[in-house]
C-alpha cells in the first residue's frame, strides 16, 4: 500500500536565546550563551555550519591582525581556531587561511553540543510573531521535510543570518545600499545615496592530480580579463584556492539578495573563466597536472541588509580611531569596497588600512525591536564602515558580545538599550572574564583575588642583554634599536663594541619617533552612467604605489594591478626620529667590550596613544666601529640600520644594549594589570620569563592571607607579529609560543600542594575548577615547557576566585 503524507509535522519549542544563522558570529554567540546557562537554539539553513567561514565556502577568518601587527581579537573565535588546528581540520597548503576541511563542522558542532546548544540544521526562519516591539515567537521551516517548528522566545533573538532576514520579518528598521555623503559625512561616500551593495563571490579548489589533465571551459564561458588579479596562483603549491571572482550588487536583476541563484551561476562561469586563463593560457606547462575539483555550493554574499541600532558606525569613526564608552569589540581590517564588476574580476577600492577601532554596543541591537540583537555582517554600520566590520574575527567578537548582553538583559530584566545606558561596565567586565579583548578596558572584577596580590617571579624579560651570540655590524652609518615598550625616561645606555681599526670617537644617541599620520587620499566617484546603464568610475585618481615594506607589514593588495587600488598611505615602521640626547666616547684601537653613554631625555616620553601606528624610543650608535647585533627575543624591539636613504627596519639587526632604568617589558606585575592582551607592538601586558634562562620558570601570587579558592583562570599567548606568522596560517598544529606543560601549586599551612598538572596544552584560555575545600595564601604557576623549546614563558593573566 502506498503511504501518503497528508500534512507536515508541527513542533513547538522554547528557548532563552535563539540564534538565526550559524556563521562564525552565530556560532560564537550560541556557544557563549549556552555556557552562560541560556537555553540556546542555533538555526542554520544549510546542512553544514559555518556560513561563509565554514566548509561550504571556506573563507579564512581574519581581521585586525591582517593589518595591524600583534592586534588579535581573541575570545571564542580564537578558541575555535585552536580546536580546528589541533584536530588538523584545516587544508594545507592553503592561501589566506581558506579552508574547506570536512572535519571543521564536526569540531565546531562538538563544541556547541558540549555546551548544550540545540542545533537545527536545514531550518529556515519564515515568520515572526511580534507584540509591542518584542519578538514572542519565531516560526521555522525544516527545508528537508517541510516540518514546521514554532519557537517560543522567552528572552532574545540574534539575527546572524548576514542578510537581516529575522529583522525584516519582525519589522525591525534596516537599511541597504550606499549612504550619501550628506547623511554620514563620510569622505568616500557618493554624493547621492543609491542601492549599490558589495559584490558576491564563490570559491573553488584546484589540486595537482599527479598526471596531465585537460580543462575545456563549458560553452558560454566568458573570457578572463588578464589585467585583473588572478588569485595569487602558485603552480609550485599542490593545493590552491580560487576566490578572486566578483559580480553583482548594481541592480535588482544581478543581486546577492534578490537574484542569488542567477548570480551564483554567473559566478561559477567566472570560475571557469579564470581557471581556463590560469591553466591554459598563463601557466600551460606548470599547471598541466592541475585539476579543478570543487566549487563552493553556496553563494558568498558580502552585503545586503543592515539592522539599524541606536548608533551608526561610520567610516569617519573608523579612520579617526574613535573610542566609545560602550565598546564591546574591535575591528581593524581594511576599508575595502568591492564594487560591481563587469568582467568578473576584482574592482576593489582600498580607502584605508585603519588602526584598531572600537565597535560600540549600540550598533548591535535593533532600535525598534526590543529583544533583537544583530551580529556578524548585518550590524548597525554604514555601507563604508561595513567594508571593514564584515571580517569574520570581528563578527565573532560581536557575536560573543551580544550573547553576554542577552544573559545580562535576562538577569537584570532590562532591554539592550537599557543595558547600554545603565550597565555597560557589567557587560564589559563579563566579556573580559569570558576571554574577550576590548581595547582600553581592564579587569576590575572585585571577586578576583589576584588583583590585590603581590606578584613575584623567578625571572622576567628585560630590554637589557648581556653579551649574546650575534654578529658584528658596521656602525659607520648608524645602528639603532626602536623600543616600542619604553619607560618615561632614560639615564644611561651601553652597547657592546669592537674596534678593529685605529682609535676613534663614536656617538651614542637617544631619540623618540612616531609613525606619520595615515594619509587619506581622494577617491574616484563610482556613479551610474545613464547612457551605458552601468556604474563607472569617473575623475579617476592615480592609486598609491606599494611601500617597500608592504610585504613585511602584511599588505595583501598588489597595488598597481588593475581593479585593486589603494587610496591611502600608511607607514608602520618608526624610521624617522628626533634625537633628544647624544654623547661622544673615545674608543681605543683593538678595543672590544661595553661602552656606556649618559643619555638623559629632558622631557618624559609621550605615553601610549592607540591612534598612532607606532611610537618608539630609539637608542643607537654611529662611528668607525663594529657593534654586536642580534634579534631581540623580547618582541617589543626592532632593529634600525642607517644608510644613504635613511633608516630601515631589520628585525635581526638589533644592537645588543643595556638601558637604565630598564622598563622591563615582561615584568611580573603585568600578570595583574588587568589587560588581557598586548596592545600592538607597545605594552606587552604579560609576564614573560627571561628568554635567556631555560624553563621551568615560575610566577607566584601572594594573596596576603588564607583564602578559600574555587577557580583559576589562565590566559596564555599565541599572537605573533604578523598574520602570516600565525600557527593557523603556517599549518602548525599549535602556536609555538604557547605554554605546553604547566603545573599550579597552592601554599597552605606551610606546605605547597600541586593541584593542577597539565601536559600538552593547546589552549590559550584555561579554567581550572579547584577541589572543594581548597584554601591557601599563595598560588604559584610553573611553566615547565613551551611548544617551541627556545621560547620563554608568556602569561597574560591569572585570575583567582
Amino acid at each position: 500500500m502506498e503511504n501518503v503524507m497528508t500534512s507536515s509535522q508541527h513542533q513547538t519549542r522554547a528557548c532563552d536565546f535563539l540564534v538565526a544563522g550559524a556563521g562564525v558570529a552565530g556560532i560564537c554567540a550560541a556557544l557563549q550563551a549556552a555556557r552562560l546557562g541560556l537555553r540556546t537554539i542555533l538555526v542554520e539553513k544549510e546542512m553544514i555550519l559555518g556560513g561563509n567561514g565554514g566548509p561550504n565556502l571556506g573563507v579564512g577568518a581574519h581581521a585586525a591582525m591582517s593589518c595591524n601587527p600583534y592586534w588579535n581579537e581573541m575570545g571564542i573565535m580564537e578558541e575555535i581556531e585552536e580546536h580546528i588546528n589541533w584536530r588538523q581540520a584545516r587544508i594545507f597548503p592553503t592561501n589566506f587561511g581558506y579552508n574547506i576541511h570536512p572535519l571543521w563542522d564536526e569540531v565546531v558542532s562538538s563544541l556547541l553540543e558540549d555546551a548544550g546548544v540545540r542545533i537545527l540544521r536545514r531550518h529556515l526562519v519564515h515568520d515572526c510573531s511580534v507584540e509591542n516591539g518584542i519578538i514572542r515567537q519565531v516560526k521555522l521551516l525544516n527545508i528537508e521535510n517541510l516540518d514546521h517548528v514554532d519557537v517560543e522566545i522567552d528572552g532574545h533573538v540574534l539575527d546572524a543570518t548576514g542578510d537581516a532576514f529575522v529583522a525584516q520579518l519582525a519589522g525591525a528598521a534596516w537599511r541597504m545600499g550606499r549612504e550619501s555623503r550628506d547623511e554620514t559625512g563620510e569622505r568616500s561616500a557618493p554624493r547621492q545615496a543609491d542601492d549599490v551593495i558589495s559584490t558576491a563571490s564563490v570559491t573553488a579548489l584546484v589540486v595537482d592530480s599527479g598526471r596531465p589533465c585537460r580543462f575545456e571551459p563549458p560553452p558560454g564561458t566568458p573570457p578572463w580579463n588578464p589585467e585583473k588579479p588572478d588569485n595569487h596562483f602558485n603552480p609550485r603549491q599542490a593545493i590552491h584556492f580560487l576566490w578572486q571572482v566578483d559580480e553583482g550588487g548594481e541592480s535588482e536583476t544581478n543581486h546577492s539578495l534578490y537574484t542569488p541563484q542567477e548570480l551564483y551561476l554567473r559566478l561559477v562561469r567566472r570560475i571557469y573563466s579564470v581557471w581556463n586563463y590560469l591553466k591554459n593560457i598563463k601557466f600551460p606547462k606548470e599547471a598541466e597536472n592541475f585539476q579543478l575539483v570543487w566549487i563552493s555550493p553556496i553563494l558568498g554574499r558580502r552585503e545586503s541588509r543592515r539592522i539599524e541600532g541606536d548608533y551608526l558606525l561610520t567610516q569617519n569613526d573608523i579612520e579617526a580611531c574613535r573610542g566609545f564608552d560602550d565598546a564591546v569589540a574591535f575591528g581593524g581590517s581594511y576599508l575595502d569596497e568591492h564594487l560591481p564588476s563587469y568582467d568578473g574580476g576584482y574592482e576593489v577600492q582600498f580607502y584605508s588600512r585603519p588602526l584598531p577601532y572600537d565597535i560600540p554596543f549600540r550598533c548591535l541591537y535593533s532600535r525598534n525591536i526590543h529583544n533583537l540583537f544583530s551580529g556578524g555582517r548585518a550590524v548597525g554600520v554604514s555601507h563604508l564602515a561595513f567594508t571593514s566590520t564584515r571580517l569574520m574575527r570581528t563578527g565573532g567578537a560581536m557575536g560573543q558580545a551580544v550573547a553576554v548582553a542577552a544573559k545580562l538583559c535576562q538577569d537584570k530584566g532590562v532591554t539592550p538599550r537599557e543595558l547600554a545606558r545603565d550597565h555597560i561596565q557589567a557587560l564589559q567586565q563579563t566579556l573580559l572574564k569570558n576571554d574577550a579583548f576590548i581595547i582600553g578596558i581592564a579587569n576590575a572584577d572585585p571577586s578576583d583575588l589576584a588583583r590585590t596580590a603581590r606578584v613575584t617571579a623567578n625571572s622576567v624579560a628585560a630590554l637589557s642583554r648581556a653579551q649574546v651570540p650575534g654578529r658584528f655590524a658596521d656602525a659607520r652609518t648608524g645602528v639603532a634599536a626602536a623600543i616600542f615598550a619604553y619607560g618615561q625616561r632614560v639615564e644611561t645606555v651601553r652597547f657592546y663594541l669592537r674596534n678593529p681599526h685605529a682609535a676613534t670617537t663614536v656617538t651614542g644617541f637617544l631619540g623618540y619617533g612616531e609613525t606619520p599620520p595615515i594619509e587619506l587620499l581622494p577617491v574616484p566617484e563610482f556613479v551610474h552612467n545613464a547612457g551605458t546603464g552601468r556604474y563607472e568610475k569617473v575623475a579617476r585618481e592615480k592609486p598609491v604605489a606599494a611601500s617597500p615594506d608592504a610585504v613585511l607589514e602584511g599588505a595583501l593588495n598588489p597595488t598597481g594591478t588593475k581593479g585593486w587600488d589603494e587610496y591611502y598611505r600608511r607607514v608602520d615602521n618608526v624610521t624617522r626620529f628626533d634625537v633628544v640626547a647624544s654623547e661622544n666616547r673615545d674608543v681605543p684601537a683593538g678595543f672590544e667590550g661595553w661602552v656606556e653613554f649618559h643619555l638623559e631625555n629632558p622631557q618624559p616620553f609621550p605615553p601610549f596613544d592607540r591612534a598612532k601606528s607606532g611610537q618608539a624610543v630609539v637608542v643607537g650608535l654611529s662611528g668607525e666601529v663594529e657593534i654586536l647585533t642580534a634579534a631581540h627575543l623580547v618582541d617589543v624591539v626592532e632593529g634600525l640600520v642607517g644608510g644613504e636613504t635613511g633608516w630601515k627596519m631589520d628585525l635581526a639587526a638589533v644592537p645588543v644594549f643595556g638601558i637604565s632604568p630598564d622598563p622591563v617589558p615582561g615584568k611580573a606585575e603585568n600578570l595583574v594589570n588587568g589587560k588581557p592582551h598586548r596592545e600592538g607592538r607597545a605594552a606587552l601586558n604579560q609576564w614573560m620569563s627571561d628568554p635567556y634562562q631555560r624553563l621551568p620558570q615560575w610566577i607566584e601570587l601572594d594573596l596576603g592571607s588564607e583564602k578559600e579558592l574555587h577557580e583559576l583562570l589562565l590566559r596564555f599567548d599565541v599572537t605573533e607579529r604578523l598574520w602570516a606568522d600565525m600557527y593557523l596560517i603556517k599549518g602548525d598544529r599549535v602556536a609555538k609560543r604557547l605554554v605546553r606543560d604547566y603545573h599550579i601549586d597552592v601554599f597552605h599551612q606551610g606546605c605547597w600542594a600541586k593541584l593542577v598538572d597539565e601536559k600538552d596544552n593547546y589552549r590559550r584560555f584555561r579554567r581550572h575548577a579547584l577541589p572543594a575545600g581548597t584554601s591557601g595564601n599563595k598560588v604559584r604557576l610553573t611553566v615547565d615547557r613551551v611548544w617551541d623549546e627556545n621560547q620563554p614563558a608568556r602569561v597574560y593573566e591569572v585570575r583567582v576566585y
